[in-house]
């Protein structure tokens, strides 16, 4: 089950996206620390990417993060780096 802050993001960034829709990807990723690129919003005058990271097969935060900044394994902490096209 997504946690709270997982929730909270979702709400203050108004990502229209089922929280269960994201447990179910979290469970999918075979216990490795993955970002899943969701797709694109604007965001304060931005275009940037939707990330969810997942930890032991956990969504523990959704962010968002500009297009003119590193998507790489490294900036987001996570050993693996999957894009999908949900929003």
């Amino acid at each position: 089950m997504c946690n709270p802050h997982v929730i909270e993001r979702i709400e203050s960034r108004r990502i229209e996206i089922d929280p269960e829709f994201l447990d179910y990807l979290a469970a999918k990723c075979e216990n490795i620390d993955t970002a899943i690129i969701l797709g694109k919003n604007s965001w304060l005058g931005d275009i940037c990417s939707i990330i969810l990271i997942v930890r032991n097969n956990q969504p523990v935060t959704i962010m968002f993060r500009r297009l003119s900044q590193s998507l790489d394994k490294k900036h987001l902490g996570v050993d693996k780096i999957i894009e999908i096209h949900a929003t």
